[in-house]
């Protein structure tokens, strides 16, 4: 007798190991009972994204600027309109949604600090950042440098939003700024 890691079916594409393998139902369901799995679904879908970085043509990263939690959090959300897809299908498409804003070649990582607070970034997603800031009509200069002109603009921006004014491109301001 042979077993397949898809036994039940859920994927006949592809063998999916582990967690990947369950329905989102399932999956939902069990984090009402113990909200501590997420933790085991966020290490899945990150081993997960970062095999993807690794096999996706033209892909370095493709969460540049998104957390771990995060991510998991929008594929988790993903699941609960689709309780009968499986783990691995939502995280295929999520990935498919993550290609177009991916970094598609190495990019050095700057450390920020601003009044007691470091925010590490890739170079890139600053430089994106900065374009999206000018592209909305914020005064700023679009040189590589994250000097004083670009902390207002994005303070600004923050205060738009309603959001707190670090001057620092958090999650959140992120969020708002590439949606």
């Amino acid at each position: 007798m042979s077993t397949t890691a898809a036994a039940d079916g859920l994927n006949p594409r592809a063998a999916v190991e582990g967690l990947g393998n369950q329905r989102c139902g399932a999956i939902i369901n069990a984090l009402k009972e113990d909200t501590r799995l997420v933790a085991g679904y966020a290490e899945w879908l990150s081993g997960f994204l970062t095999a993807a970085n690794m096999y996706e043509p033209d892909t370095f990263d493709l969460t540049g600027w998104q957390t771990k939690h995060y991510f998991t959090s929008q594929v988790l959300q993903t699941c609960q309109n689709r309780p009968e897809a499986a783990l691995s299908d939502v995280a295929v498409a999520y990935v498919g949604f993550l290609r177009e804003q991916r970094l598609k070649t190495p990019s050095d990582m700057i450390v920020l600090r601003q009044q007691g607070s470091d925010i590490a970034q890739y170079e890139a997603i600053l430089d994106r950042m900065k374009m999206r800031l000018k592209e909305l009509g914020y005064d700023i200069q679009t040189d590589g440098a994250f000097g004083a002109d670009v902390q207002v603009a994005l303070k600004s921006f923050q205060a738009d939003k309603g959001i707190a004014q670090s001057g620092l491109p958090d999650l959140t301001t992120l969020t708002l700024l590439f949606e």
